[in-house]
Formats: C-alpha cells, sequence, structure tokens
C-alpha cells in the first residue's frame, strides 16, 4: 500500500476512534445510535439465525485469532520474510493490548439487554479491533503480490467483510453496542496502518527489522 494512503487510513481511523470517545463523554455513555442498531439486529437473534451469529463471533474471538496470528507470523518467518512476520505478529499483538488499555481507561459497562453474559468492560469492542487490524495486516501483506488494480480492490472489499460481519454479531448478542465496534474498528485499522508506515518505512531504508 502506497505511504499516503496508509496516513489516510491512519488518521481516519484515529479519528472515528476519537470521535466515538468524545461523543461518549459528551452523552455519558448514552446514544440513540446504539438503541436504533440493537433493535433493527432483532431478526437475527432467533433461532438458527442467532446460532449462526453466535458461531461467528466465537470465530473472531481473542484466541483463534492470536493463535491464526502466530501461526501466519511464524510461517512468514520460516519463508524467510521476517519483516513481514514481525509487521503480521506486532499490529495484532499491539492491537490487543491497546483495546484491553482502552477498556480499562473508560470503564464503560456492557449493555443491560445482553443475550449471552461477558465480563469485563464495553468500549472499545476488542473482537471489532482486532477484526479490523486483522484485515488491514493481510491486505498490507498480500495486496503487493495482487498484479491489477480490480484485484486488489476485491480483495479489499472481501477482507472488509470480516470486521463488519464480526462487529455486527458483536451488537446482535448485546455484548457490545454499536458505538463500540465503531470504535474498534477505528482503532484496528488506525493500529495496523501504523505498524504498516513503519515496515514500509524500514523495508524502503533497507533495514531488517
Amino acid at each position: 500500500m502506497h505511504p499516503t494512503v496508509l496516513l489516510l487510513l491512519f488518521f481516519g481511523g484515529l479519528s472515528l476512534f476519537g470521535a466515538v470517545w468524545w461523543e461518549l463523554i459528551e452523552h455519558r455513555f448514552s446514544l440513540e445510535f446504539d438503541r436504533e442498531w440493537w433493535g433493527a439486529l432483532a431478526p437475527w437473534r432467533e433461532g438458527e439465525a442467532l446460532r449462526f451469529v453466535r458461531i461467528l463471533t466465537e470465530a473472531g474471538g481473542p484466541l483463534p485469532v492470536a493463535a491464526a496470528t502466530v501461526l501466519g507470523a511464524l510461517a512468514l518467518i520460516v519463508a524467510k520474510r521476517v519483516r513481514e512476520g514481525l509487521y503480521l505478529f506486532a499490529s495484532m499483538g499491539g492491537a490487543l493490548l491497546l483495546f484491553g488499555a482502552v477498556k480499562h481507561l473508560v470503564l464503560r459497562p456492557r449493555p443491560v439487554w445482553r443475550v449471552i453474559e461477558q465480563g469485563g468492560y464495553s468500549f472499545p469492542s476488542g473482537h471489532a479491533t482486532m477484526a479490523a487490524a486483522l484485515a488491514v495486516a493481510v491486505y498490507v501483506l498480500i495486496a503487493p503480490r495482487i498484479p491489477s488494480a480490480w484485484g486488489r480492490g476485491l480483495v479489499a472489499a472481501t477482507l472488509a467483510l470480516w470486521p463488519l460481519v464480526i462487529g455486527a454479531s458483536r451488537v446482535d448478542l448485546g455484548v457490545h453496542y454499536a458505538s463500540d465496534v465503531l470504535a474498534g474498528w477505528g482503532l484496528g485499522a488506525s493500529w495496523a496502518a501504523l505498524c504498516a508506515l513503519a515496515f514500509f518505512h524500514r523495508q524502503r531504508s533497507g533495514q531488517i527489522l
């Protein structure tokens, strides 16, 4: 990805995260937007649809994502693509630390209408943060190997579906507000873009790490 695109993604994601956080402060954690999206997803809280949503949210959980990250990073390192392996690990590991730190800074309680029980704090959504970081990181790694702009656009659109469905699953299950998910998307994407900027800078300067 071109550094300009990464800069736009970094500042755009950071702005989204900051804007949502500011709105929460201004409205004391109560947003009409959150109630509207909780109601809009009601059809997905019944029968087979709910079972499917629970499978999605489990697939996007910290353990599966962490395992996939470690395996992917190790595979890249073994393939002598050390810089790329470290980039993947830094993107995902940093996103994990960031959302954990922010949760304990903001201390937003989880929704009272949750379908399943889950401890901890609500803002931002860790699932959404990790999903967005993963989508950006994977695109950064594979985009240079896709020759056509059309192909890169198709891959970007496909990868974007992952954070969308994971975020929607968290809202549908009532363990996060929609604003938590928006903030998570912004935080994860901006962090992965920042890591990519460091990655490209080191690559261009000829450094190994």
